[in-house]
């Protein structure tokens, strides 16, 4: 059995604050298995708090381990949990993943305030992944065949239960329209770029017309051979759709350059290692190679990419992962006849609706924050939720919150105005801006805004 130790208090919080307000939390950590020397680093496994044993999916609320196995979990995340001080039993359990993980263990939640939770990972154990995908096809992902420029995609899938019982013999893969700046829409004609059906279950497929850094985004559907085209987005044939997303990244041959961006599909791994891999230019020396960076509210800490063998190593502040809804920065030095290029994204197209707070900080929290389009959609400010999440607003654009747009040379800006009608958000100067994929955006939190909490940026698909 996965180890679990359970030292239940209430009243105040002796560790760090909770990231945002909850009468219920788990604050918890997630260790290796000490008599198992191959158990791997408890990084990016997947903590669940439940309230119907051995079925997650009827109520549950969910957190990732950091990468120091250190995890919180607020309890109401999910209303369907019903919390009640000292009457109710629930669950947790750890997501399998490499074959490690831990089983379901009973937990209480006392009263209200915090449940510190200690799990120990087992080699064997862990509970089911919450896909929420119990359609025809189950399971599908989207890889890089390799990093290298023109390589292939790879995607995968299982029929599920539902296939087997509908009986799905084979599977299509419909794609989107490809092209530069591509979102993912549903509305235009998608085509199939299998030649025939695929039969046998799991699948792979390498596409081959669509290749890594070939500046097209396209997406992809694994449906059932019977499913026309006008059904290929049935959410009972398939919860998920995948896809590449081109990342752009400012080059120059004579100058330092940046580039604010995002990953705008969910990752199977929280490694730079697997979310980038080798698709920048390494070196020894941290100047001379290109680096990831990260804003932590009062500075910057770094990654620099030293070689595919060695992968990422830290140049400045603490070591760090991908984290879903996070902007980030890359820092290209100048090297003798290079241009603007792009890097390659792939992942899943996320469903539902997405929460700054899931990332354990809020916007407008401290001045200055980067955050993510989660969405791999062009969309408007003004329909980005912000205004009806919490944003300030204010007719002085200096006192109002503001986003910024970095354009490889200069900031483009936009301000919340107090307008009872759209725009909302007033650009500050001639130009003006949409969220579009895989960029990251700068958040200002205005000089009026005297709010210290922040708030929670909501934005459905």
């Amino acid at each position: 059995m996965g180890g679990v130790a359970l030292a239940q208090t209430t009243g105040s919080i002796i560790q760090d604050d909770p990231p945002y307000p909850s009468q219920y939390w788990i604050l918890g950590s997630l260790q290796k298995d000490p008599a198992d020397m191959a158990c791997p680093e408890p990084t990016g496994y997947q903590i669940v708090f439940y309230s119907t044993s051995g079925d997650p999916l009827q109520g549950y609320a969910t957190a990732y381990a950091d990468a120091n196995g250190k995890f919180y979990i607020n309890c109401f995340d999910d209303l369907r949990l019903n919390l009640a001080p000292g009457t109710n039993n629930f669950y947790i359990g750890v997501v399998k993943k490499d074959d490690y993980g831990v089983n379901e263990q009973q937990i209480s939640i006392p009263d209200v305030g915090w449940t510190s939770v200690t799990l120990t990972l087992k080699k064997g154990e862990g509970i089911d992944p919450l896909t929420e995908e119990d359609g025809q096809i189950i399971n599908t992902h989207i890889s890089r065949e390799t990093d290298v420029k023109g390589s292939g995609l790879v995607i995968t899938w299982e029929i599920g239960p539902n296939g087997d019982a509908a009986g799905v013999a084979a599977v299509n893969i419909w794609g989107s329209p490809p092209g530069s700046g591509k979102d993912y829409d549903k509305a235009v004609a998608w085509s199939k770029v299998n030649p025939a059906p695929i039969s046998g279950s799991p699948g792979s497929f390498k596409v081959t017309s669509i290749t890594v850094r070939d500046g097209n985004n396209v997406f992809f559907r694994v449906v059932s051979a019977e499913t026309s085209a006008a059904d290929i987005h049935n959410e009972t044939l398939n919860n998920y759709a995948v896809g590449k997303v081109e990342v752009p990244l400012f080059k120059s041959a004579t100058g330092l350059k940046y580039t604010r961006f995002s990953a705008p599909l969910l990752q199977r791994s929280s490694k730079w290692e697997d979310v980038i891999g080798d698709q920048l230019t390494p070196d020894t020396t941290p100047a001379e190679a290109d680096q990831i960076l990260r804003w932590t509210g009062t500075g910057w800490g770094s990654l620099y990419y030293q070689s595919a063998a060695a992968g990422y190593a830290v140049n400045s502040g603490a070591a760090f992962d991908f984290v879903f809804g996070e902007g980030y920065a890359l820092r290209v030095p100048d090297r003798s006849g290079q241009a603007n290029d792009v890097v390659s994204v792939v992942g899943r197209v996320k469903k539902d609706t997405f929460r700054i707070a899931d990332t354990f900080k809020n916007l407008a929290l401290t001045k200055y924050a980067i955050f993510a389009h989660p969405f791999p959609v062009t969309l408007a400010l003004d329909n980005a939720g912000f205004r009806e999440s919490g944003a300030y607003k204010s007719d002085t654009p200096a006192s109002a919150d503001q986003i910024l747009k970095w354009d490889g040379t200069g900031w483009v800006s936009m301000y919340l105005s107090n307008a009872s009608a759209k725009p909302y958000w007033k650009p500050l100067g001639a130009s003006s801006f949409q969220l579009v994929p895989a960029i990251g955006y700068t958040y200002r939190k205005g000089d009026g805004n005297t709010d210290t909490d922040g708030y929670n940026w909501t934005l459905s698909p």
